[in-house]
Order: C-alpha cells, then sequence, then structure tokens
C-alpha cells in the first residue's frame, strides 16, 4: 500500500478495482453511490463515510467499514485496523461481494420492478 491515485473518469473501472487493496469513498452528498455498489462487487475492502445512502447500500455497515462523516480520526482509526488486520476486511469484502450481486444485480431490479407492477396492476 504505497501509492495513492486520483483517477478521474475511467471507462475501464472494473479492471482497476481488481487491483486495488481497498476502496476509499469520501463524499459531502451523494444521491446513490454506484462507484461503491461497483467496489463491494469486486471484492475490494470498502471505505465509506456514514451517509444515509452509503449505509442503506452497505446494510448499515454490514458490508463496508463505516467512518464518521468529516472526521479524518475515525477514517485514520478504520484505515489503520484494516492496515494491521488486513484479512479480516478481504472476508468481508468476498461476503459484500456476494451480497452485492444478489441485491444490486439487474436481475434483482427486474423482480423488484415486477413486483411494484404487479402491485400497482391490482389497484
Amino acid at each position: 500500500m504505497s501509492h495513492v491515485l486520483f483517477l478521474g473518469t475511467r471507462h475501464d473501472v472494473p479492471s482497476i478495482l481488481n487491483q486495488l487493496d481497498a476502496f476509499l469513498y469520501a463524499s459531502d452528498h451523494d444521491t446513490f453511490g454506484i462507484a461503491v455498489i461497483e467496489a463491494m462487487a469486486s471484492r475490494v475492502p470498502v471505505f465509506v463515510n456514514d451517509w444515509e445512502v452509503m449505509r442503506e447500500i452497505t446494510d448499515e455497515g454490514r458490508y463496508a467499514t463505516l467512518y464518521k462523516t468529516k472526521q479524518e480520526e475515525d477514517l485514520w482509526r478504520v484505515f489503520h485496523d484494516f492496515i494491521t488486520h488486513p484479512d479480516s476486511y478481504r472476508q468481508k469484502a468476498q461476503q459484500a461481494a456476494t451480497w452485492t450481486r444478489q441485491h444490486f444485480s439487474i436481475q434483482s431490479y427486474l423482480s423488484q420492478l415486477k413486483e411494484i407492477y404487479m402491485e400497482v396492476s391490482k389497484e
């Protein structure tokens, strides 16, 4: 873990994510967090601030590591734990990938959409 890179817009995200040791996401606001979902699906340990949407898409931090927004000390605390105990974070990332693919796949989306339309058509 000797490099920090800010890559900007890319079209080869899956191949980049597979090479990372960790994925850190910090945002003052976000409506969904697709980058977080992509990282979770790629089996990368994810660190994300505790915005409501991030708590929601990580199942309240069950599938990513949450840190307190705008609190660098808390980010350092959880990231330092990752540096000293990477295996437990990698295991969590494996579980996150399975869960993410089940909950955010196109098949899951279509199934949920079908349920909504079925409910609306009953009315």
